[in-house]
């Protein structure tokens, strides 16, 4: 395989508004994640993922180099091979995110919401404050083992409760054997809507109330 550094210098974004789209991509690289700082490119015929940052996050690749560094001893976190000036070269984990589990229907096992508390517990640990914890950055193995990605975030202060949210989402309901496994996509769209623009409300009532 040609190096990362390479391959990146051949993909090609076009910024619309504030949003990227592709115009150009090597032959040996595969887009299997897009986000709104970076997209992530499966290096075909290798366990590799790339994550390329756009131009104005591109000070995030060494940040969340850094952080998956703190964590390369524990399994639940993905390997760290290589952080360019604006990409991170990792391990590529095989499966299905959390958010994927629910609309094909596939059991997230109580083992599973456990094995993300321990990983997130290593992460506090090593001085890091886990934040911005959801569906897409869970992933579930074909061994029914955890892995999470997208950790760059895990710098901030500020208290994040997505996690504490979802947990007791999963504990309060998604456990019970009557409630339903499998969920239309824009349903859990619709909850993720309303669930940020609760939060929203709710910071701004209390900002209110301490002026």
């Amino acid at each position: 395989m040609r190096e990362a550094s390479e391959l990146v210098e051949e993909v090609k974004f076009q910024k619309k508004g504030s949003s990227y789209s592709l115009i150009h991509l090597p032959r040996e690289l595969k887009v299997i994640g897009t986000g709104r700082s970076a997209w992530a490119f499966k290096v075909k015929n290798e366990n590799k993922v790339i994550k390329l940052f756009f131009p104005s996050f591109d000070h995030l690749a060494q940040k969340e180099g850094e952080v998956y560094e703190k964590l390369s001893h524990s399994l639940t976190f993905p390997e760290i091979y290589e952080v360019g000036p604006n990409y991170i070269v990792m391990e590529y984990i095989k499966g299905k995110t959390f958010y994927q589990c629910l609309t094909a229907g596939v059991r997230i096992p109580t083992k599973a919401i456990e094995e993300v508390e321990k990983g997130l517990a290593f992460a506090r640990s090593k001085g890091l404050n886990p934040s911005d914890i959801h569906l897409h950055n869970l992933i579930l193995t074909k061994d029914k083992e955890v892995r999470i990605i997208d950790v760059v975030r895990y710098t901030q202060k500020k208290t994040c409760y997505q996690w504490r949210d979802l947990a007791r989402a999963y504990r309060y309901f998604y456990q019970k054997s009557y409630f339903p496994k499998k969920f239309p996509k824009w349903f859990l769209e619709a909850i993720a809507y309303l669930y940020k623009y609760c939060k929203r409300l709710s910071q701004y009532r209390n900002n209110k109330e301490l002026k």
